[in-house]
């Protein structure tokens, strides 16, 4: 998979990846922790299917995108711009995945004009919203757990990613399991900084923004069996934003299968 990158107004590098129909409805993805700018084959063959174009930028510190120091969740939207002027989009859609979607809710509340749809799938509530089911941990803990991670990753990824893979049908978990890997090497090519501090933006620290100001239309996609993110932040952000529409998936995890994936295709695709 080509990696590309862009050179934005204060210096930085900014890497991404440029999937599916080149002359489709084009998304902005925001991927998920502990991944990158990559996407596995079966979920670029669904992009093509559904004549989408899917732009995947690694925020800053992840991959080969320059880590930005002191940045707020509201940073990445002016990073979302520069991408989509510099490849010439005008309007499109917004993904964002996991960890990503509050990064797509900061695009949603900031740049509205910019989106036709956007969609949160498995993704958190703002910080201070609900209740943690223990006490987050603090950046020099997270680096280490995240270190020990990765360490894992190298020697014994099946066992990494077990509860990942726990979720997906029994047919994908090999294919799976190697992108799994190569996103994760990937997203830590540069060490665990980026990654760790992309986290602590979302867990432990005030978004910037009240979901209530939120003006773009948002979907939001959720398996009420997601033990990583549970579903109550759904229901919080469905809630709260005012354009919102809720898409619960029964007896679904953390990972959204791809039959689930076409339908949030489907809605990007007939939305410009």
């Amino acid at each position: 998979m080509e990696s590309r990158h862009i050179q934005l107004r204060d210096g930085r590098t900014l890497v991404y990846g440029d999937y599916g129909s080149p002359g489709g409805a084009p998304v902005i993805y925001c991927h998920g922790g502990s991944m990158s700018h990559l996407l596995p084959r079966a979920e670029i063959e669904l992009a093509q299917q559904h004549g989408l174009r899917l732009i995947v930028p690694a925020r800053p510190g992840i991959s080969q995108s320059s880590f930005q120091p002191n940045r707020t969740l509201l940073d990445w939207p002016d990073d979302v711009e520069a991408l989509a002027d510099a490849l010439g989009v005008d309007k499109f859609g917004i993904i964002g995945v996991s960890r990503g979607g509050a990064y797509a809710a900061a695009c949603a509340y900031k740049i509205p004009h910019r989106l036709h749809k956007s969609a949160i799938v498995s993704g958190p509530a703002p910080f201070g919203a609900l209740r943690p089911a223990k006490k987050p941990p603090t950046a020099s803990e997270l680096e280490a757990e995240t270190g020990a991670f990765l360490k894992q990753v190298r020697e014994n990824p099946a066992q990494a990613f077990a509860s990942a893979l726990a979720e997906i049908p029994a047919a994908e978990r090999e294919t799976l399991l190697d992108f799994f890997v190569t996103t994760t090497l990937e997203a830590f090519r540069n060490g665990v900084e980026g990654d760790v501090y992309d986290w602590l933006l979302c867990y432990t620290r005030p978004w910037g923004f009240v979901l209530e100001d939120i003006e773009a239309e948002v979907h939001v996609w959720h398996g009420n069996a997601d033990t990583t993110i549970p579903i109550e932040a759904a229901y919080y952000l469905a809630r709260h934003i005012p354009d919102c529409t809720l898409h619960v998936l029964p007896q679904i995890g953390h990972f959204v299968p791809l039959e689930h994936r076409a339908a949030i295709f489907s809605l990007m695709a007939n939305s410009r």
